[in-house]
């Protein structure tokens, strides 16, 4: 799967990867996984393969962001 034409978790000055207004999704195989809560986002972060999209509620809309970078957002949730 390639990921064209979105904003990047990498490219934001901050991110609230602990907010629980903010979900994961996973999409892998053919199947999608959802993580709202601290340890279900690492135990998604963790898993190999996939991409991740992060869902953060904008003023008037979602915007939605590629996880590009999986160790960052790991380390973010473990402090």
């Amino acid at each position: 799967m390639e990921i064209v034409g979105m904003r990047k978790t990498s490219e934001q000055d901050s991110f609230p990867w602990a907010s629980k207004n903010v979900p994961l999704i996973l999409i892998k195989g053919g199947s999608v996984r959802y993580a709202k809560d601290a340890a279900a986002k690492r135990a998604l972060l963790a898993t190999r393969g996939g991409e991740i999209l992060a869902c953060w509620p904008g003023q008037w809309s979602q915007d939605v962001f590629h996880v590009d970078d999986r160790k960052a957002a790991l380390e973010a949730l473990s402090r």
